[in-house]
């Protein structure tokens, strides 16, 4: 028989103002005892799109206003993982993390 999981989820909603654009900022959180994994999800507007009409039909215009990196410190201090904005999700356990994310250290 297969134990049962009881997964664990904390929601952080956040609102990053535009006058900090460009900096880095920490948001600690909590990790309960006995967590044996890790995953991260998170949301955002992107790209602000801008249908077109044209000759034949609509054209979609993407333009890019924002971006949105990922880091993880360790509770010593020591930055243990990394990723780019390319991923909008992210997992860490004991033997497994997200290709990517974790540091040599």
């Amino acid at each position: 028989m297969k134990p049962e999981t009881n997964p664990t989820r904390m929601q952080i909603p956040l609102f990053i103002d535009h006058s900090r654009q460009g900096t880095y900022f920490t948001l600690p959180f909590k990790m309960p005892a006995n967590i044996e994994s890790f995953f991260l999800t998170y949301s955002y507007k992107r790209h602000a799109e801008t249908e077109i009409q044209v000759e034949h039909g609509n054209f979609t215009s993407r333009k890019e206003v924002n971006i949105v990196d990922l880091g993880l410190i360790a509770p010593d201090g020591r930055q243990v993982g990394a990723s780019g904005s390319d991923k909008t999700s992210i997992s860490i356990s004991e033997l497994h993390a997200t290709r990517a994310t974790i540091l040599a250290g």
